[in-house]
């Protein structure tokens, strides 16, 4: 793979067709095999293990904790956590990833609840788990601020007294918060073109990746997510009901900083 940074490879007019794309509020509809098909999921995978064992001793759960995975994705971090002999439910909406993780949990001979499910409304009865996984900046999905800060309440509201609630996400004071325009070739000649603007008035971080396939087809995908500062995440965790609001640094016990993700532990009473 050859990774170019700048868009240096422009388009070739006419060697593509665009597909259509989901409407602006709901570009998560779309997002699973645009996911699997741009990101190098092996490198994500090698990484799954060191941070699902990082999330369960931050959390400090004992084997045969319930966990909800919520969005859960591919599976890449229920299905490790399930084969260390915790209860795992994984929801998310995209079929695709759910299909993917699916198939991940049945070729590792492991035990996982997968369901469908929408973060706003979960598919899950009051204080019936004990972890509330929110991994990979998966805050900020939808169009509506409410309908974002809905996701904290209904996480709240699934936990045992006492479980507790991971957000892993960017935040607004990363210095590194755009990502670089790039482009890429993959082994079987796939180029894949990123381009994302991060606006500092409405706090959007605008993304769009070109797939052009070997025989020229293009394919085009925008997401959009609002970015928080820790200072809101911190306050409406807070005003969702938990009673203690940790930050940290990455997985790590250690301080955030402006340059990487943050972790938030936040613990029902």
């Amino acid at each position: 793979m050859h990774l170019h940074q700048g868009w240096a490879r422009p388009d070739q007019p006419g060697s593509c067709i665009p597909t259509s794309m989901a409407p602006m509020n709901e570009w998560w509809r779309e997002y699973g095999e645009y996911h699997q098909r741009s990101r190098e999921i092996d490198l994500l995978d090698q990484q799954a293990e060191a941070e699902a064992e990082a999330v369960w001793k931050l959390l400090r759960l004992t084997p045969g904790a319930v966990i909800l995975d919520a969005p859960c994705g591919f599976g890449r971090h229920a299905v490790r956590l399930a084969a260390w002999g915790f209860s795992v439910l994984g929801i998310d909406l995209d079929e695709f990833l759910l299909e993917e993780a699916k198939s991940r949990a049945q070729a590792s001979g492991v035990s996982l609840q997968l369901q469908q499910g929408d973060l706003r409304s979960l598919p899950v009865e009051d204080n019936t788990v004990d972890a509330v996984l929110n991994l990979a900046t998966s805050i900020g999905l939808f169009a509506d601020d409410r309908e974002n800060m809905a996701v904290l309440r209904e996480a709240h509201r699934v936990l045992r007294p006492g479980g507790k609630f991971l957000i892993e996400t960017m935040h607004r004071d990363m210095t590194t918060i755009m990502p670089e325009n790039a482009w890429e070739i993959r082994p079987d000649d796939t180029i894949i073109l990123k381009q994302g603007q991060f606006d500092i008035v409405s706090g959007q971080l605008h993304s769009k990746l070109t797939v052009v396939a070997p025989d020229g087809t293009r394919s085009e995908f925008s997401r959009h997510q609002q970015i928080y500062s820790l200072t809101k995440l911190v306050e409406t965790l807070q005003e969702a009901g938990f009673c203690e609001v940790h930050c940290y640094g990455g997985l790590g016990e250690i301080p955030p900083t402006p340059h990487e993700k943050a972790v938030l532990v936040a613990e029902k009473s």
